[in-house]
């Protein structure tokens, strides 16, 4: 027994000898090697350090004209951008404005009378939509009161051009016939001093309506002051048309120190600045109030003309849209001046930097660069220090953990089988995460290669069946989720609708989630959008089709209030990438709660049931709308969509519905049908029942016909009676 354990204790030894031989040999050869790359990288990175040092030194004036070339040309493109979108957005808003006032008057059909008030000194401080006449108009006209009911619907647009954007301080409209319409924050300012009755406004003599009535197209001009004492301004202004014919001029103003906040950022260093020229050569924007490129409203100096050669010519340059970086005399400093062109207005953007300020900082970066060649030779030599002590250390600390190691590894050569019999009992205690490693080479260790296979296979099992059980949960808990997500998006509280009409909508999902849906909501004070929709299919496919069309269709009803424009611009959006070949029906209306009128467009929906009440309400009955179906949404471009209008009255009903109520089934495997539909809503029991109530009684007369039989499509209705 001693003479086993001797030998045991002797291969350990030799094994751990052995790993400590080669280990040594290995760490001398690998420091050694280390050592000398080491001692000649030190000598060559100093070598090289101090000559770049001395070629930077040399060279950095060249370098850093190059370089405040290149920064304030990128400055200089970058300020033109910005600017450039300041003004491009003026321009859209200005288009967006003269394109809506053409429309009202080549459409007035459209659009509602609205009233808009003359100046308030009390709305000072608040952008607040103004009108204001021209000496020449005819106020007692009813022909100007009702032009001035219509182009009153361009109010809000002209509030939103003004308080959504950092450029424009006022935006407004002036008629041929003498109407001006304007948003601004300056209420005050329409009035004498001391008087409350408005003052006039001759839009016909300023240069925005004169140029852009010349031009027949959009205009900036040049800067001007404001009428109102608001200071320097420069318009964006652009025609507006009935027909082709002329009818005035809409814009928006921006006050020269809104644009100069945009230019007086772009400074360089402590004595660079930002000007703008016109294409006339006039310095329009500068921060400087005297010397060669100082700005006034009243200064028309043409730069081109000056006696300076070397700034003339820029001029004549930056009037033709030229950019370059040029080196000139300003005000009797050396400057260099850096400029790049814009567009539309078309002025020129211009960086001017003192010749002194650029070659301070490259007196100051040639010092800063010796000295930082210096500190990093320093720090070299200091980190090849530190390095070859944490090399020494790293060795001690590597030998110790290897003569660890080795010990260790060379004990347990000998403990295969104690291992392996652990390993077994641990499997039987349950404790399947394990590995059985036993290099040994033999049976054993083939033995232990099976064991644990059968440890690893047992626990993915197990693994398996955890998942698949946790999986199921997951879904009917998101499936749950997503059906209380889908009724939250359905109109819930129609009480605040409307005080004209009763309203009342149900969706009920033959799933959990179901691609039926509803929606009502006011697109304005008494117009009322009406919208039933059932996309093909079932399940979480046509739910997610759902919102999708549901949130399309409110937002394009709510721009354009026409159902037919509506439905032709949802298919359209719809079609595109529709993979999937799925389609919606569809049934959109507006309904006039003053008027009655009832405005209706069919994506292949079923029609609507209407309801209209006699005189004493005892023979009113239900009728099938007759309302041509046109093609269903998703299924082709550019799909033209009728429009019906009907007329209902106080008292009046109408009830729309999807297919999921008529093809309703029963045990027998028949439908619900149009006929029993029409014959539940006119039973005397039905008469005179509330919007809520009779969605009830539908719904249990649906109930009554299928008598338990699994419901196979979403059923959805919405219903409105008229107040009487």
């Amino acid at each position: 027994m001693k003479t086993e354990k001797a030998k045991h204790r002797g291969l350990s030894a030799k094994i751990t000898r052995l790993v400590l031989t080669l280990t040594l040999l290995a760490l001398f050869v690998i420091s050694t090697a280390a050592l000398a790359v080491v001692g000649l990288t030190e000598g060559l990175a100093a070598d090289v350090g101090n000559q770049i040092g001395r070629l930077a030194a040399a060279n950095m004036k060249d370098a850093l004209l190059a370089q405040a070339r290149q920064e304030l040309m990128g400055v200089c493109y970058n300020k033109t951008e910005y600017i450039q979108q300041k003004f491009d957005e003026t321009a859209s808003s200005v288009r967006q404005i003269s394109d809506a006032v053409t429309l009202m008057y080549s459409a007035p059909q459209n659009y509602v009378p609205r009233a808009v008030f003359p100046p308030d000194k009390a709305n000072t401080g608040t952008v607040t939509p103004q009108l204001m006449f021209s000496e020449t108009a005819d106020r007692n006209s009813e022909a100007l009161r009702k032009e001035v009911a219509l182009t009153a619907n361009i109010q809000d647009l002209l509030t939103a051009a003004v308080k959504y954007s950092d450029m424009s301080t006022a935006a407004y409209i002036a008629t041929k016939s003498g109407i001006v319409i304007m948003s601004d924050a300056n209420s005050d300012r329409k009035f004498k001093n001391g008087e409350d009755t408005p003052l006039p406004y001759e839009a016909f003599v300023r240069p925005w309506y004169i140029q852009a009535s010349k031009a027949n197209d959009l205009i900036f001009t040049d800067v001007m002051y404001d009428i109102h004492g608001g200071g320097a301004t420069i318009v964006c202004a652009a025609p507006f048309y009935k027909d082709g014919e002329f009818m005035g001029v809409a814009g928006a103003g921006a006050f020269l120190t809104s644009i100069n906040r945009a230019v007086s950022t772009a400074r360089v260093g402590t004595q660079g600045y930002a000007f703008v020229i016109d294409s006339d050569g006039k310095v329009n924007i500068s921060p400087t109030r005297k010397g060669e490129l100082s700005a006034s409203p009243d200064n028309n100096y043409d730069l081109r003309g000056s006696s300076n050669k070397e700034l003339a010519a820029a001029a004549e340059d930056m009037t033709k849209g030229g950019s370059d970086f040029v080196s000139l005399v300003i005000d009797g400093k050396k400057s260099y001046l850096a400029y790049a062109p814009m567009t539309k207005p078309d002025w020129s953007f211009g960086l001017v930097v003192p010749e002194s300020q650029v070659l301070k900082l490259a007196n100051e970066s040639s010092q800063n660069i010796s000295a930082l060649t210096l500190f990093a030779t320093d720090e070299m030599n200091r980190h090849v220090q530190a390095l070859l002590l944490t090399v020494a250390v790293i060795l001690a600390a590597v030998i110790l953990v290897v003569a660890i190691t080795a010990k260790r590894w060379s004990r347990h050569i000998s403990e295969p089988l104690q291992l392996l019999m652990q390993s077994v009992e641990d499997i039987g205690r349950g404790e399947l995460d394990i590995s059985i490693s036993l290099n040994t080479g033999d049976e054993i260790e083939k033995l232990g290669d099976a064991f644990t296979d059968m440890a690893r296979e047992l626990r993915e099992y197990i693994e398996h069946v955890t998942q698949i059980t946790a999986e199921k949960e997951r879904e009917g808990a998101e499936m749950s989720i997503a059906a209380r997500i889908q009724f939250s998006m359905l109109p819930g509280d129609f009480n605040s609708l409307s005080k004209y009409a009763d309203v009342f909508g149900v969706m009920q999902p033959a799933r959990e989630i179901g691609g039926d849906f509803f929606d009502c909501f006011m697109v304005d004070e008494q117009r009322m959008c009406l919208i039933v929709a059932d996309v093909a299919g079932k399940g979480v496919p046509a739910a997610l089709y759902m919102v999708i069309t549901k949130v399309i269709m409110k937002i394009a009803m709510l721009r354009d209030v026409t159902p037919e424009r509506c439905l032709y611009k949802v298919n359209n959006q719809l079609c595109e990438n529709n993979y999937e070949n799925m389609f919606v029906t569809a049934l959109a209306a507006v309904l006039d709660l003053r008027t009655g009128e009832l405005s209706v467009a069919n994506a292949g929906h079923n029609p609507p049931l209407i309801r209209r009440a006699g005189a004493d309400n005892t023979d009113a009955r239900f009728e099938y709308l007759k309302v041509p179906p046109d093609f269903v949404l998703a299924g082709l471009e550019d799909t033209t969509y009728h429009l019906t209008e009907y007329k209902m009255n106080p008292g009046d009903s109408l009830i729309m519905y999807t297919d999921g109520v008529t093809e309703a089934e029963s045990r027998h495997r028949e439908l619900f049908g149009d006929g029993r539909l029409l014959a539940s809503v006119n039973e005397s029991e039905a008469r005179g029942l509330s919007a809520g109530n009779m969605a009830n009684h539908i719904s249990g007369r649906v109930s009554e016909f299928v008598d338990g039989a699994e419901q196979s499509d979403d059923m959805t209705l919405l219903i409105v009676n008229l107040r009487k």
